[in-house]
């Protein structure tokens, strides 16, 4: 199955040619700051996302209630990859002690046992892996732990990674086939890729296991789930029947893609790619993209 490939590390990237290149800049000297702002609520003219204020509450620094979306603590997540891909490319390196504070937060906010998701340790913690459909809690830890393992690479800390390692390792814990664990999936793919992702920096099998698991998981029933959203976020009879919701897709083949190379299983990858193929020969040419549409963001 080509294990000779390797992956290249994100620190030998540099993209610079005249279109991307210039995005890359931006990312660094603009966007970036801009998204710490409305992270902390700092712009008059932009919606509050209660972000920062969140994990502090989660993390008893702050009183009052967890507002926001349920899936707003990914906000944080991606702001934290984002840093660590331009420190990785030779820019942002003036954001990494910021960085390292918004880290000790995020640990701070994190229960004993591993769990991280403010919404729910502040405001239903009665009600956890109860909806995997609407609750986005597996969704939300895959943004967390890409967002670790980024960091990692990028600067060699550990901080992160070892959160991400506790919250993965509960993960582990309570999804699976064995004696007193749950049977299900997520609503919204993420979580099969990032801990892919985690495994290949740890060589931790437990959690290419649980990836896989996830993955052949899906479509076989429809547990901790509300049935009329099915059609939007998952597969059934084991296959990629019903496409969900556009991220999702593509989150999810990067997974099989990846589980298939780190196990050498090649259905899996046959699953992927042939679905690629129909979706192709039915609604485009070789070569034609693939988009959202707005229903939900379904593909």
């Amino acid at each position: 199955m080509g294990h000779h490939r390797k992956q290249l590390e994100y620190g030998n990237i540099r993209i610079t040619d005249k279109l991307f290149g210039e995005y890359v800049q931006k990312v660094s000297e603009k966007i970036i700051p801009h998204q710490w702002k409305i992270l902390n609520d700092q712009l008059e003219d932009s919606e509050p996302t209660y972000c920062i204020q969140n994990f502090r509450v989660a993390a008893g620094e702050l009183p009052g209630e967890r507002k926001g979306v349920v899936f707003q603590d990914t906000d944080l997540y991606k702001w934290l990859e984002s840093v660590a891909f331009c420190i990785a490319g030779g820019q942002g390196r003036e954001y990494e002690a910021l960085a390292d504070d918004v880290i000790e937060l995020v640990g701070r906010a994190q229960e004993t046992d591993g769990y991280l998701n403010t919404y729910y340790t502040v405001n239903e913690p009665d009600k956890k892996w109860s909806n995997l459909v609407e609750g986005h809690e597996l969704y939300t830890a895959g943004h967390m732990i890409e967002a670790a393992v980024a960091y990692y690479q990028a600067t060699g800390k550990t901080k992160i990674l070892n959160i991400a390692r506790k919250n993965a390792d509960l993960i582990c814990r309570v999804f699976g086939t064995g004696e007193g664990q749950k049977k299900g999936y997520p609503g919204h793919q993420e979580i099969e890729l990032a801990l892919v992702k985690l495994y290949r920096v740890t060589g931790e099998k437990q959690y290419l296991d649980t990836a896989s698991y996830f993955l052949h998981e899906r479509g076989k029933r429809l547990s901790l789930i509300h049935i009329s959203e099915a059609k939007l976020f998952f597969t059934g009879d084991g296959r990629q029947r019903r496409l969900g919701i556009f991220p999702g897709v593509q989150k999810l083949r990067s997974g099989i893609f990846t589980i298939t190379y780190r196990t050498g299983k090649a259905e899996d990858s046959g699953r992927a790619c042939g679905k690629s193929h129909v979706y192709v020969l039915r609604h485009g040419r070789p070569g034609c993209g693939m988009r959202g549409h707005r229903d939900a963001g379904s593909l």
